[in-house]
Order: C-alpha cells, then sequence, then structure tokens
C-alpha cells in the first residue's frame, strides 16, 4: 500500500508563504530577491534532507512553497501599485 506525504498542509504554511513574501516583497532589487529566495529554499530542502524525506518530495515541496511564494509577492505588488497595502 503506497500513501502520499503531505508535508505541510497549506493551511498549515499560509503563514510562512506571508511572512517570507512579504519580507522578500521588500528588497528594492530583483537580484537580491531571487538570491534571498534561492538561499531560503536551499535551507529548507537540507532541513527536510536531514530528517529523511526522499528527494522527488523535496523537490515537489520545494517547486510548490516557491510558487506560493512567488505568488505571494505578486499579489503584494499588485496591491501595492494599486495603493492598498496587503
Amino acid at each position: 500500500m503506497s500513501s502520499k506525504i503531505i508535508l505541510f498542509p497549506t493551511t498549515k504554511r499560509i503563514g510562512t508563504i506571508r511572512k517570507w513574501g512579504y519580507s522578500l516583497a521588500c528588497y528594492p532589487k530583483i537580484t537580491t530577491r531571487e538570491k534571498v529566495l534561492r538561499h531560503r529554499l536551499n535551507t529548507f530542502a537540507e532541513g527536510l534532507r536531514k530528517i529523511g524525506f526522499a528527494e522527488d518530495e523535496i523537490a515537489r515541496e520545494t517547486t510548490s512553497l516557491e510558487a506560493a511564494i512567488r505568488q505571494e509577492i505578486s499579489r503584494l505588488m499588485m496591491a501595492a501599485r494599486a495603493g492598498r497595502f496587503a
């Protein structure tokens, strides 16, 4: 019997996504933002490796987290341009 592990349910990680998104959106340079995001995601992946998760699960979760953070940054940027602060 194969079971699928859900590492971090969306409802549990929304706070982390919003916090990371806000802190990354505050960087004025996109290159700095990308470097910091890449570093955080690598640190996240290393933590999962230390726990003993399989590489395919780590890749899936890292990709999912990255997409969610990028969407949050985009949401914050659009809100700021429209004069509303999220």
